[in-house]
């Protein structure tokens, strides 16, 4: 089937970035929208940019190095606070 969209400008760039993003055509990105199929699970139809992975890889784990700042500071839990008998105390 075919079948043609009249999408307004802003829309229509949206959803080529979001194409590129996963490395879809637009054709097969608004398929996978349009039949229900999660795209993140597409197989990339085309070989990412090296230098912008390598960039992406950089920039997520910089993000993870501050999201963790500090956490060397929080107290250790202790095994008996998670073991089974603690969290159920409450209950029979």
């Amino acid at each position: 089937m075919s079948l043609t969209l009249q999408l307004r400008p802003e829309v229509q760039e949206q959803v080529v970035a979001e194409a590129a993003v996963h490395g879809l055509s637009v054709e097969d990105y608004v398929a996978c929208l349009i039949e229900g199929r999660p795209v993140w699970r597409q197989p990339l139809t085309t070989l990412a940019d090296p230098d912008q992975f390598e960039a992406e890889l950089r920039q997520f784990e910089a993000d993870m190095d501050s999201l963790s700042e500090g956490s060397e500071l929080l107290p250790a839990w202790h095994e008996v606070a998670t073991s089974r008998e603690a969290i159920y105390a409450d209950h029979d």
